[in-house]
């Protein structure tokens, strides 16, 4: 299975993929993990990934573009078919270990 993360902190999962039963799974090629930084998909200087609310409420919200262009970096690179993309976000769609049984019969 084929695993790529997103994410604008690549470094957070370098202690939790060298460690347990992942890093068997990737030692026996059952599991391949890829760590994406959306940082490096940004078009200006200082990689920024978040913006302003452009509504009410504070807080900031991640930019759509570097999300969109990593993910299409990484079906083009791949040449990936069939596969299944996660985001979490909060949502009334809760991500729990039905659907993680379901989606471990992916490929990607």
């Amino acid at each position: 299975m084929n695993i790529f993360i997103h994410t604008i902190f690549p470094e957070l999962f370098n202690c939790f993929l060298n460690t347990s039963l992942i890093k068997k799974a990737q030692e026996k090629n059952l599991l391949n993990i890829q760590l994406i930084n959306i940082r490096d998909f940004c078009t200006h200087k200082q990689k920024q990934v978040d913006d302003k609310i452009y509504w009410w409420g504070a807080g900031m919200l991640l930019k759509a573009k570097p999300i969109i262009d990593s993910i299409e970096y990484v079906i083009k690179q791949n040449n990936l078919k069939n596969f299944k993309i996660i985001y979490l976000a909060p949502s009334k769609n809760i991500f729990n270990q039905q659907k993680a049984f379901e989606y471990s019969k992916e490929e990607n």
